[in-house]
């Protein structure tokens, strides 16, 4: 694992000179899955993607490319994921099924495609989830969101393929910051 070197990230990555607001951009600005073809390179699934999926609200297109592509698993989703274990109890037998679901889920996820974050990852995805919140003008509070998305994005980015997810507004603002990163973007049916 390469050690991180926090001068040449920041030399890199250029904190200060980025001043202008992060907006979100035009939809004709993002790729969407529907200008995707279906054959394609590997995805790393964000935590919308598998909510969708156990709800039902991921649109055809998404449930096709999951079905054909390579799928890759972020560590940090699956904390992203096991996080609601611990923090609903259920209430219902509605609620039980949903949380028996989201096991079943993540017991399905392979542990050779997960990926974990490396402290370059983690060391870069703290400066990057900074200049958003900065930018961004986001609340004080979200900072593990934005640090979760971050390295989300950065792990993507660093296996050369592309972050799956509805979350337009964090991951839009980070592609705005590194251009290159792939980032297929969908909207959940209603």
């Amino acid at each position: 694992m390469p050690p991180f070197n926090l001068s040449g990230s920041l030399r890199r990555l250029k904190p200060e000179k980025h001043t202008s607001p992060l907006n979100l951009r035009n939809d004709a600005e993002l790729t969407f899955v529907d200008d995707e073809p279906l054959a394609g390179p590997a995805l790393l699934l964000d935590s919308t993607v598998y909510i969708h999926v156990l709800t039902g609200k991921t649109p055809a297109k998404v449930d096709q490319l999951l079905e054909i592509r390579t799928l890759n698993h972020s560590a940090v989703v699956v904390g992203e994921l096991t996080s609601r274990l611990g923090s609903r109890v259920p209430r219902d037998n509605r609620e039980r099924q949903a949380r028996a679901r989201l096991i079943e889920a993540i017991h399905e996820i392979p542990d050779y495609r997960v990926l974990v974050p490396t402290v370059v990852n983690w060391g870069e995805a703290g400066v990057i989830s900074g200049i958003v919140a900065r930018l961004g003008g986001y609340p004080s509070g979200r900072t593990q969101d934005d640090l979760n998305d971050a390295l989300i994005f950065l792990q993507a980015s660093a296996n050369g393929i592309a972050v799956l997810t509805a979350n337009i507004g964090h991951f839009d603002r980070l592609q705005q910051l590194q251009p290159d990163a792939r980032v297929l973007f969908y909207r959940t049916n209603p």
